[in-house]
């Protein structure tokens, strides 16, 4: 079930297309087809249609001008406040648009001075969804997470912080929590803390003060979604707070295990076309053996009235991001996708 306003209901809407098995070349089961240099059909229609919202970050307090600039010497301010306007014209235009889902791809709120403040503000942040008419995709970010996680959770409707759908057949979102492992959050053990600087330490990365990570159990989980894509033959979008691809996002904004969330994904080639996330404000993208790594531009920074997308997602796997307000237009192609050899399903920690 996927909360959607004040009720739920079964996701059923998106375009059934039947989508068909690509064989590599030395790989006996779907696999990578290679793509020639191609753009996107204009008269051809998407099998996937939906809007993106990334970091509004709402809270009741004054904003906030950081210390570093934009590379144009402009400051970056975080409008917390007036984010909760934006995100209310980002439903409305939702609405009014031709989409299946949406997708808030984390940090609804920035956390305020108190616990009980980050909770006010998270109950006013998701008032602002309740008029969507399609089903809203939570992922948690990290400043998520200035509520406790059962209370994020109850208030999400989520049962865990990582879950997958089928939205359309042939088609399934993967939704990550990268903000797993943190020590930032309100309610952090020592054994999270260990565990954090324990992975920094392992995977050479550095200790800032947003760091996260993925447990085992949510990487074994990930194995077995992708397992199932590739014997049911879908193909993942994958939704996380945290880019995974350092040439998507500043390195310090990624996910701390990121090589390991990698590895995962190269054993099942073909089954991913695209990592959507947030987390770093100024946005960016890359492509990585045939996976598109989009990272999206955030409300809170946004001088305009709204920062969001609309993303169209064809068979051959090209997207079209129709970018408003800070969010950037994107046409985006794989010219080729690399195969790696001898998948297996096999988690190694």
């Amino acid at each position: 079930f996927i909360w959607l306003g004040k009720r739920f209901r079964l996701y059923g809407g998106a375009s059934m297309v039947h989508l068909p098995t690509f064989i590599a070349p030395g790989f006996n089961g779907p696999g990578v087809r290679k793509l020639s240099t191609m753009h996107v059909r204009r008269g051809s229609k998407p099998v996937l249609k939906f809007g993106v919202v990334a970091d509004v970050q709402y809270a009741d307090k004054d904003d906030l001008v950081k210390e570093k600039t934009r590379e144009d010497g402009s400051k970056r301010v975080m409008f917390y406040r007036s984010s909760l306007n934006k995100l209310r014209r980002a439903v409305e235009d939702f609405n009014r648009r031709d989409v299946e889902f949406v997708i808030q791809l984390g940090d609804l709120i920035d956390g305020n001075v108190s616990e009980d403040l980050s909770e006010k503000d998270l109950g006013t942040a998701l008032a602002a969804t309740e008029e969507l008419d399609v089903n809203l995709y939570h992922v948690i970010g990290n400043h998520c997470r200035s509520v406790s996680l059962p209370h994020l959770l109850a208030e999400l409707r989520l049962e865990k912080g990582f879950y997958s759908e089928v939205v359309a057949k042939g088609w399934r979102v993967i939704v990550l929590n990268a903000a797993d492992i943190f020590r930032g959050a309100v309610d952090a053990k020592h054994s999270d803390r260990s565990a954090l600087k324990a992975m920094c330490d392992e995977y050479n990365a550095v200790d800032v003060p947003w760091a996260g990570g993925i447990s085992d159990e949510q990487m074994q989980w990930l194995n077995d979604q992708l397992r199932i894509c590739l014997e049911q033959r879908q193909r993942a979008i994958i939704c996380s707070h945290y880019p995974t691809w350092e040439k998507a996002a500043r390195g310090t904004h990624t996910i701390v295990n990121a090589p390991a969330v990698l590895e995962i994904l190269d054993r099942f080639p073909g089954v991913v076309v695209a990592w959507f996330s947030g987390h770093d404000h100024l946005g960016g993208y890359a492509t990585r053996k045939g996976v598109h790594h989009i990272t999206f531009e955030a409300i809170v920074e946004s001088r305009e009235d709204t920062a969001h997308g609309f993303v169209d997602i064809f068979e051959d796997g090209s997207i079209s991001i129709e970018g408003l307000g800070a969010v950037s237009s994107r046409e985006l192609c794989v010219e080729e996708a690399t195969v790696v050899p001898g998948v297996n399903g096999d988690f190694v920690s």
